[in-house]
């Protein structure tokens, strides 16, 4: 059953000729969380986040593509006790597990950490809300936390420094196998 994506489009270049504002594509409802339509995002925990991404056109050469910039987006406004928590998936043209250069391809993003899944090494980073304060890798109850209050979801549609034209598909948070939530993770009292 097909989801339609939003489509959020914002342009500016700075003097290197990289996007200072990049556009992505939005989840829709469906996939974020709520008491009663979509209770189990958290059970993604472990697992991950799959998407189809292509390209029909664009120049996709190294010197080309925006660098260290956010892939995946995703979002919890009512987390950290209000507070909210944004986590991200970087991408570069350096990365060595996460390349896009047009054509076709299956993402799958693991949703773990580190300490969950060593192998899978640092793979999102939560948004320290300073630019002077770098992002850090985020632990488990974070990652399971914004999992289970997701309010926005956003995957990169702005790989260029000019013009591309990007196809997104099949967008799925996959569940972990077996869903392990760390004791830890629980809350207290």
């Amino acid at each position: 059953d097909p989801v339609p994506i939003a489509l959020v489009c914002v342009f500016f270049l700075n003097h290197t000729g990289a996007d200072t504002r990049l556009w992505y594509f939005q989840a829709p409802p469906k996939f974020l969380s709520s008491a009663t339509s979509n209770p189990t995002n958290m059970l993604a925990f472990g697992g991950s986040l799959t998407f189809t991404m292509s390209s029909q056109a664009g120049d996709f050469g190294l010197n080309n593509l925006n660098q260290n910039v956010p892939f995946a987006v995703m979002e919890c406004a009512t987390c950290d006790s209000g507070m909210g928590i944004r986590l991200v998936r970087m991408f570069s043209s350096s990365s060595t597990d996460l390349m896009f250069d047009g054509k076709e391809q299956v993402f799958s993003i693991p949703l773990t950490t580190s300490s969950t899944n060593a192998q899978n090494g640092v793979v999102w980073l939560k948004d320290s809300k300073s630019t002077l304060i770098p992002f850090a890798e985020t632990n488990d109850c974070e990652l399971i936390e914004v999992l289970n209050g997701l309010s926005a979801l956003k995957i990169l549609g702005d790989f260029t420094k000019w013009h591309e034209s990007i196809s997104l598909d099949n967008v799925q948070l996959v569940a972990g196998h077996p869903v392990t939530i760390p004791l830890s993770c629980y809350p207290v009292g």
